[in-house]
């Protein structure tokens, strides 16, 4: 796709034509374009748009932009079709169900927005632990059976101990006194939360808790969703986790069994195969190897 200075291409979605609909933050406005790069159409839009999401039910591309407007755009005629005051700090919209799920970035809420435009909500991510609380929520996908998985952030309420770290325990990504896990201790931690389709938060509260990775920039959700992965990229490492240890007491951290990479930034699952983008070098990494083998990567 040939793109113009400043046009700082963003999130993107994609139609089942092949037709792509992409943020473009720079110029504030969507490309619409198809998969051998030929461009449709350049739209304006909100500023700063966060989220694309395709939705197949009413044929249009819906943008969620950091103003709390959630723009619609019919796929075929690239036209606006509708402009819905949500919240302020939009991050994701996805589709699921007969309604679209609404992200904030800083508060972790989800909103709900039903086919004609009713917004109900908000329900919050849940929290890590005890004394912390649900806060910066990076990334929404949508789940193979409905519903969305949130990597975002959970941070101590309580007050904080200005000391040395405990003898035998390193310090977490974000400081603090790490205990018994990966989790305990720590002023900040990474976590996930489920909603279902409805917007409804389904991981308990205390059971948000994912580990000390720095940064949880990204999470792909894999097509049997045996798996997610969650793109550290404090830490370089990309950590796989089994989907039915969400919302469990296990807690997960760096460790040298996870995937490295330089940078990292976005994965995706290209059928069970784990893809994860590097910003710097600038790359696509394959982890489609045989255990013990290295990933292949793409410049």
């Amino acid at each position: 796709v040939a793109l113009e200075a400043g046009d700082e291409p963003g999130p993107a979605a994609v139609a089942p034509d092949a037709t792509f609909g992409v943020a473009l933050g720079g110029v504030f406005a969507l490309l619409f374009t198809t998969s051998a790069g030929s461009i449709l159409a350049r739209v304006p839009t909100c500023r700063a748009p966060r989220g694309v999401a395709f939705d197949a039910a009413d044929g249009a591309f819906h943008v969620a932009c950091a103003d709390g407007d959630l723009w619609s755009f019919d796929a075929g005629s690239h036209a606006p079709v509708r402009k819905l005051r949500v919240a302020e700090d939009l991050r994701d919209v996805i589709a699921t169900g007969d309604r679209l799920l609404v992200s904030t970035f800083r508060s972790a809420e989800v909103f709900a927005v039903s086919r004609d435009g009713v917004v109900t909500g908000a329900s919050r991510a849940a929290s890590a632990g005890a004394e912390m609380v649900p806060t910066v929520a990076w990334r929404m996908q949508p789940l193979p059976g409905g519903g969305a998985l949130m990597v975002h952030q959970s941070a101590t309420s309580a007050s904080i101990e200005i000391a040395p770290p405990t003898e035998g325990f390193d310090s977490p990504a974000y400081g603090g006194d790490l205990g018994s896990d990966d989790c305990e201790g720590a002023i900040l931690v990474s976590a996930t939360s489920v909603f279902d389709a409805e917007g409804n938060r389904v991981t308990a509260e205390g059971l948000a808790r994912l580990g000390s990775l720095g940064l949880p920039v990204d999470i792909a959700v894999s097509p049997s969703f045996a798996v997610v992965a969650v793109v550290s990229a404090g830490n370089d490492q990309v950590v796989e986790v089994p989907a039915g240890l969400l919302g469990s007491s296990t807690c997960f951290g760096p460790s040298p069994d996870n995937h490295f990479a330089t940078d990292p930034i976005a994965a995706a699952y290209v059928g069970e195969v784990l893809v994860v983008q590097q910003r710097s070098p600038s790359a696509l990494v394959v982890f489609d190897g045989a255990p013990g083998e290295g990933p292949r990567t793409i410049p």
